[in-house]
């Protein structure tokens, strides 16, 4: 008989792909509230797209690692910022930071114990 129960690295393997479709459905949006002048978090959000739509074997610690960077750099967004890039963009830039950092956060949590339970099957 045979298992058709997912085992620990699918569910990563899941929780890595809907990251992929989350940024690539919100790229633009995120990319708007980081801003080109915060180069490395711009870099970490474009390495962290490209290393989660990667077909074949995404590096769990790589994305962990890029992901930590990009929700920190949100969560250390200043309000004068997001109030200028409201005015810029003629929305309301705090809401979207806040939305943005509980969503990634979320994924970033799911993926990191995910990749816990993988681990533990994996020796």
């Amino acid at each position: 008989m045979y298992d058709t129960k997912p085992d620990a690295r699918e569910h990563l393997g899941d929780a890595i792909f809907d990251l992929g479709q989350f940024l690539q459905r919100h790229e633009r949006g995120l990319f708007e509230l980081i801003g080109p002048d915060d180069e490395t978090t711009f870099e970490a959000c474009c390495d962290l797209h490209n290393e989660a739509k990667r077909v074949v074997a995404p590096d769990p610690q790589k994305i962990n690692r890029l992901l930590s960077t990009v929700v920190a750099a949100l969560a250390a967004q200043r309000p004068s910022f997001l109030e200028e890039r409201s005015r810029q963009h003629k929305r309301c830039m705090l809401a979207e930071n806040a939305w943005y950092g509980a969503r990634l956060t979320d994924r970033l949590h799911l993926i990191q114990l995910r990749h816990a339970a993988a681990g533990r099957i994996a020796a």
